[in-house]
């Protein structure tokens, strides 16, 4: 697998996660000594402005960075899809960046064939608003791109383990096992869990499985970018416009 170191910088407080989810987007905020605070934003622009200002990075879980021209794929998604093993289905492969145009899925499915050779998936075309919005920020302000950082929760969770997740993340066993990993992370960090950490009731258009993985990138950021390495191609690969096609995981396993 290749890796990559990511440049070292002082440990940032508090640590952002963010995942999407029905109501928007899902914002996992983690500082040591307190529990765990969640918001929703509907669009990515109030989140980075107005929940996330003073902090210095922050891992999503979308794509930056899109296929096209002589990248036909993402070197990133293989080395994910290798790490999570068992896991890979939840690897999606983003479209092109001529796809977002599309204005239904099979005009989708041909502007992405035309680009890459390969049709999408349903599940992608339904977060492609969520890409365009993230892509549409970073372009807007190029000075965000080192600071909202591509990640992925099982990469995250099976680069923690140092070995892919047996069970599916909606499933008891695969919840209870995400959970075990959170509050042990969360103990190595001093971040503190509440017997209400893991319940959504407060947050409408939310599921348990989208704070899960929100709360992991958190504290993957809480970690600082001394402890991530990259999943990236060697030379770095970037798409048409420049951003980085990358993905963060944590850079050795936390939890044995």
């Amino acid at each position: 697998m290749t890796t990559k170191p990511v440049a070292s910088g002082s440990l940032p407080n508090p640590g952002i996660g963010i995942d999407g989810c029905r109501a928007g987007w899902l914002m996992a905020r983690t500082s040591p000594g307190r529990e765990p605070i969640f918001g929703i934003e509907p669009e990515i622009d109030a989140l980075i402005d107005h929940r996330s200002s003073r902090t210095r990075y922050l891992l999503i879980d979308m794509p930056i960075g899109l296929p096209g021209g002589t990248h036909h794929q993402r070197t990133c998604d293989r080395l994910a899809r290798r790490l999570v093993g068992p896991r890979r289905s939840s690897i999606f492969s983003p479209p092109a960046r001529s796809a977002l145009a599309a204005t239904d899925y099979q005009h989708a499915c041909a502007l992405n064939f035309a680009a890459t050779g390969r049709k999408i998936s349903r599940q992608t075309w339904n977060i492609m608003p969520r890409i365009a919005e993230v892509d549409a920020r970073l372009r807007r302000e190029p000075s965000l791109v080192g600071r909202l950082i591509e990640s992925h929760p099982e990469a995250c969770f099976a680069a923690t383990l140092d070995t892919p997740l047996e069970y599916p993340k909606k499933s008891r066993d695969g919840i209870q096992l995400r959970i075990g990993i959170i509050k042990r992370l969360a103990e190595s960090l001093g971040v503190l869990i509440g017997r209400d950490t893991f319940s959504p009731q407060s947050l409408p258009g939310c599921g348990r499985d989208d704070l899960i993985d929100a709360l992991v990138l958190s504290l993957v950021s809480l970690s600082g970018k001394s402890n991530l390495r990259w999943l990236d191609a060697d030379p770095p690969e970037h798409d048409e416009t420049g951003l980085p096609m990358r993905m963060a995981i944590p850079a050795a396993a936390w939890v044995r």
